[in-house]
Formats: C-alpha cells, sequence, structure tokens
C-alpha cells in the first residue's frame, strides 16, 4: 500500500480510511482490549448513524470534525515499523535478484535444489518475455 495518493479517492475510500484512522488511533489509547472493542463499536455506531446522509457539505463537516478530534484527543497515532515515518523503514537493503547470478559454483553446489529451481524460472520468464515482446537481442543488432 502506498502512502502518497496519485489518484482521486471516491468518497467511501475517504470514510473507510477515516474509519481505519479513528480505530488505530483509539488503539493508541486504549490500554486494555475489552476497552478498545468498546470504543471500536462507539465509533462503528458514529459512523453508522451517518452513513444514509447525501449533503456533501455535511458530510465534509463531519469528516473534518472527526479528523480534528483524532487530532486534539491522540498525541500520536500508532505507525508501523516498516512502514514509511516507521522506525525501521529502509533499514534494511534488499539485494536484488540478480546478485544470485554472481554466486560461485561452490556457493550453489551448497542449495542445489533452489538453483536448479531458479534457473527453470529465469528460462519460464525468458521464453515468456520473448514470447510478448519478441526477441530484443535482434533488435539490438540492427
Amino acid at each position: 500500500m502506498s502512502y502518497m495518493t496519485t489518484r482521486a479517492v471516491s468518497h467511501g475510500q475517504r470514510v473507510k480510511s477515516l474509519y481505519k484512522e479513528a480505530l488505530r488511533a483509539i488503539e493508541t489509547t486504549k490500554l486494555f482490549r475489552l476497552d478498545y472493542r468498546f470504543a471500536a463499536v462507539q465509533i462503528r455506531a458514529e459512523f453508522d448513524k451517518h452513513k444514509d446522509e447525501r449533503d456533501m457539505e455535511k458530510i465534509d463537516k463531519l469528516i473534518a470534525d472527526t479528523k480534528e478530534k483524532i487530532f486534539l484527543t491522540v498525541p500520536k497515532t500508532k505507525q508501523f515499523e516498516h512502514c514509511p515515518r516507521g522506525i525501521a523503514h529502509g533499514r534494511y537493503d534488499v539485494s536484488p535478484d540478480m546478485v544470485f547470478d554472481f554466486y560461485h559454483p561452490l556457493e550453489k553446489a551448497a542449495y542445489p535444489k533452489y538453483f536448479a529451481k531458479r534457473e527453470l524460472a529465469k528460462r519460464d520468464h525468458i521464453l515468456w518475455w520473448e514470447k510478448t515482446y519478441g526477441n530484443t537481442e535482434s533488435h539490438a543488432k540492427n
């Protein structure tokens, strides 16, 4: 899930993300599970009370009021470690798959099943690529 919005967000998506944000907010403030569930049921009832509202000005006001209430009552919302703005986001480098191509044969011999399966997957991918896009090596020579 991307944290940057790159397309128009529908009203339903706005309401769903606000509901999830409200649940995350009370999750950070409630210590006991039963207290959290009770508050979650209250929030759900509040959202259900306004589900048939059709006046967009009133809906926008409700959304803005809810966001302000979350902002004022919650000191810090829950952040997951590996998500953007989390404490471990981008901490570990992920090596590209091509690194395995440069392994020494003795290193590959330690995991024969894995590297045999990998070679089959590489071959299948090359065949799929050539079937889909054609042979790119013949175009590069021309």
